[in-house]
């Protein structure tokens, strides 16, 4: 049983611009691509920033040729007439980048994009941008099949984790949710049995039914 990783759930080789990449040139990708965002990658090919929608829509705020006011306190405007002056992506572009190695669990991902409160972050191996995990990415986990994951399950646990009969434990799935039922030898192999399915990808929830023979024959309750 593999825990799932960031790779495993990633958009692959994503579009990505150079810094010298022109205003509408990025425009178009992002509509050609149906996509909102791009990295911007330096000469080594490493990202250094991020240009979104938002950074190029703030054009609207200004002008060509608008008259820039000579001082501004407020760093949100500063930042606002650079973009809205910017003519490639290096001047358009967010930094730094949020990314995340591609090695990474989905735990941390997910960790990294609700406290960053962000839509999406770049996957990086070995520094270089090899795709991009949003939102939807991490969703997609949960379209498994419940076949795929009672097969998941049945392999790691049941054979591998706790060397029980295949036969004495039945696991049953529907609409992502596990029932573990039959028996273990003990009591912690019931709970670890649970724990370890519901690290399993696409697992929405655990309904453990197994009983634990030897501490119940301990207790008296089994004959």
């Amino acid at each position: 049983m593999m825990r799932a990783t960031v790779a495993s759930v990633m958009t692959a080789d994503p579009r990505t611009v150079r810094v010298h990449t022109p205003f509408k040139e990025i425009v178009r990708l992002l509509a050609d691509n149906g996509i909102s965002a791009v990295p911007v990658l330096d000469a080594f090919g490493e990202p250094v920033g991020v240009v979104s929608e938002m950074d190029l829509v703030v054009k609207h705020l200004h002008h060509p040729g608008e008259k820039r006011p000579g001082f501004l306190v407020n760093p949100l405007l500063r930042r606002r007439w650079r973009k809205a002056e910017a003519l490639v992506a290096r001047d358009l572009m967010t930094a730094p980048v949020r990314t995340v190695d591609a090695r990474a669990s989905i735990q941390d991902a997910v960790n990294a994009l609700l406290h960053e409160g962000m839509r999406r972050l770049f996957v990086v191996d070995g520094g270089k941008v090899v795709g991009v995990l949003s939102r939807r990415d991490l969703l997609r986990i949960f379209r498994r099949p419940d076949r795929d994951i009672a097969r998941d399950v049945e392999s790691g646990l049941v054979r591998d984790a706790h060397r029980s009969d295949p036969h004495e434990v039945q696991v049953d799935v529907e609409d992502g949710v596990v029932t573990l039922l039959g028996t273990v030898p003990r009591r912690g192999d019931a709970s670890r049995a649970a724990e370890l399915a519901s690290q399993v990808p696409g697992v929405v929830g655990i309904r453990n039914r197994l009983v634990p023979t030897v501490d119940a024959i301990d207790r008296g309750q089994l004959a």
